[in-house]
Order: C-alpha cells, then structure tokens, then sequence
C-alpha cells in the first residue's frame, strides 16, 4: 500500500521534537497530535503509537495513536490527525496505516477525527466501509476561531462594541492582570470548579494533578499562559491558554460568581490574544461550539434566543467566524464485532458511553 520511495517509521516514545516540529510546519498541526500533548495524556493512562510516512528521511505524513486500556476493552483515538504536509503522501496509504495500527494494537476501537482542512483523508475515511460514523464518544465537531494575524489592535477593532466598553468599564474600576504560575493552579482550579457549578456542569479536567501535568508539559517552551485577574487584591478569574502551530487557544477558563459584573473575563480574553499575537499565532480557537450553532451561522440565519444564552455568544462577541470541524468516525477491528456495531450503532446514542467524554 505505500509507495516504493517512502518509508514508514514508527515510535512509541512521549518525547518526539522531530515530530512536533513537522506539526508546527504544517497547516494542519496541532497541539492534540504533538508529542507535547501525549505527555500530558500519559498521565491518565494513555500510551502513544506514532506513524510517520517519509521522504529522504523527511517527514511528510502521519499520525499519534494514542491507546489505554478501558472497561470496554482497549481503545484508541486518533485527536486531529492523520497530519499530511506533502501531497507525495497519499490519503490511501495513511487509512491503510490507521487500520494497520488498530488491529497490530489489538484495539476494541479506534476512533478517527482528521483535521479540518484535510478533506481528502476525510473523503477517504468516509469512503471507506470499514469506518463506521462514531456513536461512542462524543467528540467536538465545531468551533469559534478569531484571527490574530493582524495584530492585536486589528483584533480590538473587530469586537463588538459592547464588548469593548465592558472592557474600558473593567480597567476603570480597577481591574489588572497577573501572569501567573505553576504554584497559583490550585487557585485557578477553585475558579474553574465554581464557574462548572454555576453552568451545572462537571469540571474537565476533574483534578487539579492534570493541571499540573499540562504546566509541565506545555511550560518547556513557554506554550502556556494562565493570566489571572485581580481586584482590590483578590483574584477573580483566570484563563489557561495554549499555543502550538500558530493557533492559540483559550483551554478553560473560570470566575468568582460574585464579581462577575466586573467583566473581568473580557481583559483576560485580551490578553491572551495580545499573548498569541506576540507568538505570531494566526488564529485564537476558543475550543469549541455548538454544531447546530455553527451550522446556523455559516448558513448565514439568525441564532435562536437559547442559542444566544451560550458560552458561545460570548466568544462570538471578540469577532471570527464559525467553523465546522470532521466529525469522527470509529474502526474496529473485530468484523463480527463491526458487524453487531453497524445494526446497533444507533441504540448506543442514550447509552451510558455517550457520557464519557475524553478531553482533547
């Protein structure tokens, strides 16, 4: 299946430079498909599988497995990948590669979310009849990004005119931002409890140690920003923000419910962008929104009232634009156990494993 000039290579190390910087490269990198991020997840568990395909010894295609062990058997998932930078590397080859993998790993599932912007693994993905839409895990298919490459005072420009008296209003009455560091995460984890309780949600990460190994991880090369905003001594909120591939992303965030009309969260949303516009980053992605809003944007209606009652609407107040992401689809192995898989996929959307969400 693969080409006579290209060589496939494989590792199963956490540490990868190499790999990471051919994701930087590329469009299509980021942060969930470096080797950055598999540190982290080997903290819960996850053990890394990472195939590349090469030319000459340079990297032009490929994707980070990662696996662990689950109550339902072994499993894998494969964050925004496979990662093409070079059309000599075909689609086909990389699908033959991720099913390789699953079966060489013995994995129960495998679940697959390209990249967005890779639409010809997707076409391939999707045309192939051994993957199936997945029904296991509920997964993001869509996101709110700004675009940072005009600098930071471009970026003031297109917010929203609310937003930016909220932000002068804020500065006013004494409002500031702290850079801070590995010690002050147990602070910013009460924060981020407590905004999860007002949104009647659960936290995730649920532990403030995935926290700390992020910090490790992402703090080697300055990747990571947790600015914290403070009021009359006292910190009222915090944001953790990541930047890989040039694209920031605000990553979780949370307040003190008792200081939320100080709009403190707009300055901590400023500067981070001013942050990822000092990196040269091109775009912040706010990690995610609602599919059926998104869909609503780009079909250019108006959102519905509950639509505009979201942590959606907030971000949609900094400028940017919606953005539909592939969604998954799932392999395994097992043709019996595919077989059963495709009569029953529909039954499992109200089970119990739709639930479990795995934090990418």
């Amino acid at each position: 299946m693969i080409e006579s000039t290209i060589e496939v290579t494989r590792s199963d190390q956490l540490d990868d430079p190499e790999w990471d910087a051919f994701l930087e490269s590329s469009p299509n990198g980021e942060y969930q498909q470096s080797s950055i991020w598999a540190r982290v997840k080997a903290g819960e568990g996850w053990r890394v599988d990472r195939l590349m395909l090469r030319e000459a010894g340079t990297i032009l295609s490929g994707f980070q497995l990662l696996w662990r062990e689950s109550k339902f058997g072994r499993i894998g998932y494969v964050s925004r990948g496979p990662v093409i930078a070079n059309p000599k590397a075909s689609c086909n080859s990389l699908v033959h590669e991720l099913k390789e993998a699953g079966c060489r790993l013995e994995l129960r599932f495998l679940i697959v979310q390209p990249p967005e912007g890779c639409q010809g693994i997707e076409s391939e993905i999707l045309g192939d009849s051994a993957f199936l839409p997945n029904r296991l895990h509920k997964v993001i298919t869509a996101t709110w990004v700004t675009p940072l490459d005009g600098g930071i005072d471009n970026v003031v420009a297109g917010i929203g005119r609310r937003t930016r008296q909220y932000l002068a209003s804020a500065r006013r009455r004494g409002v500031s931002v702290e850079i801070g560091d590995r010690s002050d995460l147990g602070g910013f984890f009460d924060l981020m409890v407590k905004t999860c309780e007002r949104q009647g949600v659960s936290p995730n990460p649920g532990d403030l140690a995935s926290f700390e190994a992020l910090w490790d991880s992402f703090s080697e090369d300055g990747r990571i920003r947790l600015g914290i905003a403070t009021y009359e001594g006292r910190a009222i909120s915090a944001a953790l923000s990541l930047s890989f591939g040039g694209r920031l992303c605000i990553w979780k965030k949370g307040s003190d419910p008792d200081y939320l009309s100080l709009h403190s969260m707009e300055i901590l949303y400023h500067d981070a962008m001013a942050w990822g516009c000092q990196r040269d980053d091109l775009i912040c992605d706010y990690g995610s929104l609602q599919r059926a809003t998104a869909e609503t944007l780009i079909a250019g209606k108006p959102l519905t009232s509950a639509m505009k009652c979201t942590r959606d609407f907030f971000n949609m107040r900094f400028g940017g634009h919606a953005l539909l992401l592939p969604k998954a689809q799932i392999y395994i192995c097992n043709p019996l156990l595919r077989a059963i898989y495709r009569l029953t996929a529909c039954t499992f959307s109200g089970s119990k494993l739709t639930r479990s969400r795995y934090e990418w």
